[in-house]
């Protein structure tokens, strides 16, 4: 198949060699009707060929290459240790296999900037010096621009229980919806942006104790990665996820696997209880590890308040309660965003 740069020259040719055909050929002699016809219609034709091939190398080939697409892999490590407990570390990998960038994470400067938010259309400002003035005012005052990441990748994981209800678990399938999922939080916070051909890995430790026994009769553990990159005019595009299950055993394993994405077009209320499912996440573990300091109470709190928004907003699509639910996720992330010390 001939490449991009052989079809650009071809295209070339048949531009410049047809129209100095028809020339000489006329000669220095008047052209007759029918001549200026023939060119026309050979001229319409050559230009209608090169339209349909480029549609046709754009569409089938080259959009082919430009299209979103990343793959997952996933390295499953557990070891029992002192206490019948055990230790489990996930190591998670994402490669971009396509040749567009993806966005993973957004840097958004202050969101009380309306030129930084979503909708800064909402915003009537005047003009650019306005805004300078705006910012100028701040830094004078000591009040420099605040960073917030906006993060776009996010884990869920669920342990399964033999005989457990649920919505999928019809005789033998054991498996669980992601709906029956909790999420871990976040991963590949650092990393901004995946450039083309690159792999990038995070990993995620969980610690089973040995005097919570209920996690003994688990027969599986399963893991749910989903990507949620905007397009650029920073609305919901589609979603790129993969779900894999592991064993569950009381001795050492290793497992590894590896899958293209699945991709689902989501709305704005998919996108909004992702990411308060994430930052809750972010919030448990933070809670956990007494790194809440003073701020233990009123983050617990906002777990709670999140935890029932997410319910809510799935049969709950008013924007009263998708206002309250980007309300409630800026308040956990004011607290939890510091803490996570990503530059």
């Amino acid at each position: 198949m001939p490449n991009f740069q052989d079809c650009i020259a071809g295209a070339a040719y048949l531009l410049v060699s047809l129209p100095a055909t028809v020339v000489f050929s006329i000669g220095s002699t008047t052209p007759t009707a029918a001549q200026v016809m023939d060119f026309v219609n050979k001229f319409v034709a050559t230009l209608a060929f090169l339209f349909a091939g480029g549609w046709a190398f754009f569409h089938f080939v080259r959009f082919r290459t430009l299209k979103k697409r990343v793959e997952f892999s996933f390295d499953w490590k557990a070891s029992p240790t002192e206490g019948s407990s055990i230790v489990g570390i996930l190591t998670v990998k994402l490669k971009n296999t396509c040749n567009t960038e993806i966005e993973i994470r957004k840097d958004v400067k202050d969101a009380k900037d309306p030129k930084d938010t979503e909708d800064g259309s909402a915003f009537a400002w005047r003009s650019r010096a306005v805004r300078l003035c705006w910012w100028l005012m701040k830094v004078v005052r000591g009040k420099d621009t605040q960073v917030k990441k906006d993060f776009r990748c996010s884990l869920k994981w669920g342990l399964v229980y033999p005989n457990q209800p649920g919505p999928n678990q019809t005789g033998p399938n054991l498996t669980l919806g992601q709906g029956q999922l909790s999420t871990l939080g976040y991963i590949f916070k650092p990393h901004a942006r995946l450039e083309p051909g690159e792999t990038i890995d995070d990993a995620i430790v969980l610690f089973f104790s040995g005097k919570n026994a209920s996690w003994k009769n688990a027969v599986a553990i399963q893991f749910y990665a989903l990507v949620r990159p905007k397009t650029r005019g920073g609305k919901p595009g589609k979603s790129m996820s993969s779900m894999v299950g592991f064993p569950m055993a009381l001795k050492s394993v290793h497992f590894s696997t590896c899958s293209e994405d699945e991709q689902d077009e989501y709305d704005e209320i998919t996108d909004v209880r992702e990411g308060l499912s994430g930052w809750i996440g972010e919030a448990q573990r933070i809670v956990a590890q007494g790194l809440a300091g003073a701020e233990k109470e009123q983050l617990s709190k906002l777990i709670e308040e999140g935890s029932s928004l997410i319910q809510k907003l799935a049969t709950d699509r008013s924007k009263k309660t998708l206002d309250s639910a980007r309300s409630c996720q800026d308040g956990i992330q004011e607290i939890v965003g510091p803490l996570l010390n990503v530059t």
